[in-house]
């Protein structure tokens, strides 16, 4: 028995390294095995979408604010603020320190309004021309934005100085 024992230890010692490369053939053929047919990646619990809350359901005292116009915008789908006055530059508005001139004020008045079914007109005297002009007309370097019959007013946008203006009736 001895003898047998000594036997398989001699062959074990002799051969150790012949099992120690097909350990490792054995761990590189299951690596390249992993790489090759790699496993299904886990699926993740889905969350469910949220949805809002009926407002039945909700109790009195919970009162979700209502959505309030945005200042500035007259119409939905009207972006004129977004690009008539340029956050980036700095001459996109004038200080309100800067001196009178006669460049600060606009060469333009506001003769007559007329009504005429529902077309309303205003009749303004610039220095080229005095025209009868309907919201929204553009001229020279103007644009009649409204026209207030009642109160007798116009808005005008001035788009060498990039402001905002009120005609009153003279």
């Amino acid at each position: 028995m001895v003898d047998k024992l000594r036997k398989a230890g001699l062959w074990v010692w002799a051969n150790k390294e012949r099992m120690i490369l097909l350990v490792m053939v054995v761990l590189l053929c299951r690596q390249v095995y992993a790489v090759v047919y790699p496993p299904e990646p886990e699926q993740e619990a889905s969350l469910p979408l949220p949805r809002t809350p009926d407002p039945a359901d909700l109790p009195p005292e919970v009162d979700p604010p209502s959505p309030e116009p945005i200042s500035g915008l007259r119409t939905p789908g009207e972006y004129v603020n977004l690009y008539r006055k340029n956050p980036f530059w700095y001459y996109s508005t004038r200080s309100e320190g800067a001196t009178g001139s006669d460049s600060d004020t606009l060469n333009i008045q506001l003769l007559d309004i007329r009504v005429a079914g529902s077309r309303v007109t205003a009749r303004l005297k610039t220095n080229a021309a005095t025209k009868w002009y309907v919201k929204g007309d553009k001229f020279e370097e103007y644009q009649l934005l409204d026209i207030d019959p009642e109160a007798g007013t116009v808005e005008i946008y001035s788009e060498s100085k990039g402001t905002q203006e009120t005609l009153q009736k003279q």
